[in-house]
């Protein structure tokens, strides 16, 4: 079931990802073919199903559709099984699944755009207002000050160390090694992972963002490339052991 939501789920991520970087609708819209702009019907919009029936082609005007779709889809569907395996119970299963949609989205914009939406980022920190509450099944866990106080610790300490980090990169090797919206998405996962998740997370998407690097340049994309993505699943993977652990 949570595979087959994900899949759903991934479909309008697909769409969200292709509208929001060009300022266009994503909600109370009908999805169209971006090559002939003819609205889909429901046969078109069958995650996965869809795109292997029509062997990856528009079905009105034979408009190749790249790999790229099914890819968000199933991508969205692994978020989804991760989530509900991970999460304490069904609401923070939501939560969670909910945040590695929002990161799914802003990182695949970041490949495609090389930035990341404030949009995006500021769910992921919206997303972890209650995160503390549901995870709290301790009698004794702190309360919602001290909650706060602990996720704003948290975000303070990442983006302090990210700022420092861009700005040693800047001052000695005169490269831009963080942007301001990996400093912000940094920011929003202190906020789900407090003070004592930030070094990890720094270590994870280090590792992550050199993978994807190495990646990048050996599929020839140049030496120039996004570091959310790698933010992102270190951020995701990071929230699902804190999820587990509580």
């Amino acid at each position: 079931m949570a595979a087959g939501l994900g899949l759903v789920a991934g479909s309008w991520a697909g769409l969200v990802v292709h509208r929001l970087p060009r300022g266009l609708p994503t909600v109370r819209t009908r999805s169209r073919c971006p090559a002939c702009g003819t609205a889909l019907g429901p046969r078109d919009l069958v995650p996965l199903v869809s795109w292997l029936a029509t062997r990856g082609r528009c079905r009105h005007c034979g408009a190749a559709i790249g790999p790229r779709e099914p890819a968000i889809e199933i991508a969205a569907a692994v978020i989804a099984v991760a989530a509900w395996a991970a999460a304490p119970g069904p609401g923070a299963a939501v939560r969670l699944g909910l945040l590695g949609l929002v990161l799914l989205i802003a990182a695949a914009i970041d490949l495609d755009h090389f930035r990341l939406p404030d949009a995006t980022t500021g769910a992921a920190a919206a997303l972890a207002v209650p995160w503390y509450g549901l995870l709290a099944t301790d009698p004794i866990a702190p309360g919602p000050i001290d909650a706060a106080a602990t996720a704003a610790a948290g975000a303070a300490l990442a983006a302090g160390l990210a700022l420092a980090v861009r700005f040693a990169f800047a001052r000695l090797a005169r490269v831009d090694a963080l942007g301001l919206g990996d400093v912000k998405l940094l920011a929003a996962a202190g906020l789900w992972l407090g003070p004592d998740g930030v070094p990890a997370l720094l270590v994870a998407g280090g590792a992550a963002g050199v993978a994807t690097g190495l990646a990048w340049r050996t599929a020839g994309r140049g030496r120039v490339f996004p570091f959310g993505p790698g933010l992102a699943l270190a951020f995701f993977a990071l929230a699902c052991l804190q999820a587990a652990g509580a």
